[in-house]
């Protein structure tokens, strides 16, 4: 994915060959209604069977065919009653993660979101503007979604529910970064307290 920099910045994604690097298609995000807001690069890319899924600053999130460049489904704005610091939906960035059939993405209202990928539907919503904005990467393994925020606080959501599991953390801690799920760990990074290993079922250091 990428971002040029412009009044307002503009994005899209770009296919390269593994090999040689050589570009074999380019695409756009489509121009939105509003010429004021930005069609950045905002989270992403995640390759879903043959579609290449990245959000775009303005809120959406497109599906992009890997074989034409082609956008093959979109996915709207946060809609409804977005309580929190941050309620705007429309500049927007959404730290996308894929954990088998459902797409989780992040966003600055601190709003977390489980799309089933079969059915293109929310499947569950987070509502976690009281944590602040969701961070820039998120992951997840096969039972739980794990998400930092800009607060410090490193959330574990249900996959099959959207539940808050257990948190970590606060602002003193500064759980800022992607964790890397693994084997039934988590590997976190802090950005004042150091590096830890969780027990990913619970909040317990190992």
């Amino acid at each position: 994915a990428y971002t040029v920099f412009s009044a307002p910045n503009t994005g899209g994604v770009v296919l390269l060959e593994a090999e040689t690097g050589k570009e074999r298609w380019k695409a756009a995000f489509p121009s939105p209604d509003d010429p004021s807001l930005s069609t950045n690069w905002a989270g992403g890319p995640v390759l879903v069977d043959d579609v290449v899924i990245v959000a775009s600053g303005d809120g959406l999130i497109y599906a992009f065919d890997v074989g034409s460049g082609a956008v093959r489904w979109t996915l709207p704005r946060l809609r409804g009653d977005i309580r929190g610091i941050i309620t705007t939906t429309n500049r927007e960035f959404r730290a996308l993660a894929r954990s088998g059939r459902v797409l989780i993405a992040g966003s600055v209202t601190g709003y977390i979101v489980g799309y089933d990928l079969d059915t293109r539907e929310e499947r569950w919503r987070y509502a976690g503007g009281h944590n602040g904005s969701a961070a820039f990467s998120l992951n997840a393994d096969g039972r739980a979604a794990f998400v930092p925020y800009v607060s410090g606080f490193l959330v574990a959501l249900d996959l099959a529910s959207g539940r808050e599991i257990w948190r970590a953390g606060d602002w003193r801690d500064g759980f800022l970064y992607p964790p890397a799920a693994s084997g039934g760990r988590l590997f976190v990074g802090a950005a004042r307290a150091g590096y830890f290993a969780f027990d990913a079922r619970f909040p317990e250091v190992r």
